[in-house]
């Protein structure tokens, strides 16, 4: 758990940086984006647009359902525009392949105390277009 805390504090501020001056996540896995950011998945371009819900339960914190985080998005591809929710860990099929949301930050730590400007999402899509 230590280790997270310390890659979080060094390089999400790096990270960070890069998503607002360019606009465009040239690798997704590496660049979390955050609301109204877009990020280039594979041949797709994913923008969150909303977070809908983060019922994780807090960092160390016992719980007997460990919550979601459920996301409205928009995707793009090709000729097409399509709006989803996206939930963390489930892939959604689309075009030819699954779009998952992989990953979101920053670990809750205080049930509602996060703000929507604070999250950054990673995604995946495993297919082609």
């Amino acid at each position: 758990m230590q280790m997270k805390l310390i890659i979080q504090t060094f390089v999400f501020p790096a990270a960070l940086v890069a998503c607002t001056t360019t606009g465009i996540a040239a690798d997704p896995k590496e660049m979390p984006v955050a609301i109204g950011q877009r990020a280039q998945v594979g041949g797709l371009v994913v923008t969150p647009l909303k977070l809908l819900e983060d019922s994780r339960c807090p960092a160390n914190a016992r719980c007997m359902w460990a919550g979601r985080v459920l996301i409205r998005a928009r995707i793009k591809g090709g000729s097409w525009t399509k709006v989803r929710d996206l939930e963390l860990g489930k892939p959604l099929q689309i075009a030819d392949g699954a779009l998952t949301l992989t990953d979101v930050t920053p670990v809750k730590i205080v049930p509602n105390k996060l703000k929507q400007k604070h999250y950054r999402f990673s995604f995946n899509f495993d297919g082609g277009l």
